[in-house]
């Protein structure tokens, strides 16, 4: 996977697709390691900006997963890169179906307490956060927060912020049902605990602070407190500035 990571999707492609047709011929296209190579091309194809030649290897793929029922080290990774070319496709039905599958699949494995339940929860509840199905969010991400608050020494493993995250996102579900009262503290504790503990948010989650942010605007301009609304988007400023 080196070669995607420097940015040489077109040439990953050509290795892949080569990877795949020995392992085909070799193995047979059921064989594990088969559906890893058909996952890594279909991957090389969405990096190249091929979402129309990825789609139908994810989906090949991640049937072949579900016919092993997921007992494949990398189904989560196929099963999510799935539902990632679903959503880029704005196929958010279909992603939302794949997603609600595997995260059956996950409570049945580790229990309704396990942090990787909760994690499945979150992408679940971002999901329906895009499609504006506020109530449904607002069910799955409160579930989501009540295991993510249990979970012992979360801080001191690196992982509470994700409690804080989940906070944000939860009180975007209220404000998109206008529950004014019940976001604004959610989303006031979860951006200030985020901004707390952003030494300890990994890369690739530090967007979620200025996403925080711009809920925090939202809800001051949707009731009228524009003097509030200036000073978050005054933060939400200086921190896409600071952004890596």
């Amino acid at each position: 996977m080196s070669l995607l990571s420097l940015g040489e999707a077109k040439l990953a492609v050509v290795v892949f697709e080569k990877a795949w047709a020995t392992r085909q011929a070799q193995l047979g296209a059921d064989h594990p390691d088969t559906l890893r190579s058909m996952n890594n091309l279909a991957g090389g194809y969405r990096d190249a900006g091929q979402l129309d030649k990825a789609l139908p290897l994810f989906q090949e793929a991640a049937a072949g997963m579900e016919r092993r029922r997921f007992r494949h080290q990398y189904a989560g990774w196929t099963v999510n890169n799935l539902i990632d070319c679903h959503e880029r496709l704005q196929q958010f039905e279909q992603a939302e179906a794949r997603r609600r599958k595997w995260l059956a699949h996950v409570k049945e494995q580790v229990g309704p307490a396990h942090p990787a339940y909760a994690g499945e929860l979150a992408a679940l509840g971002l999901l329906l956060l895009k499609q504006q199905k506020w109530a449904e969010a607002e069910a799955v991400l409160r579930e989501c927060l009540a295991i993510r608050e249990k979970a012992p020494g979360a801080d001191s493993s690196g992982s509470g912020w994700l409690v804080f995250n989940t906070m944000s996102l939860l009180g975007e579900a209220l404000l998109g049902q206008k529950k004014y009262a019940e976001a604004e503290p959610l989303l006031v504790k979860g951006y200030e605990g985020l901004q707390a503990r952003q030494q300890s948010i990994p890369k690739e989650g530090q967007v979620r602070i200025p996403e925080a942010l711009e809920r925090l605007v939202l809800l001051y301009e949707a009731v009228g407190k524009q003097d509030e609304a200036a000073k978050w988007r005054k933060e939400l400023e200086a921190a896409k500035k600071s952004a890596p």
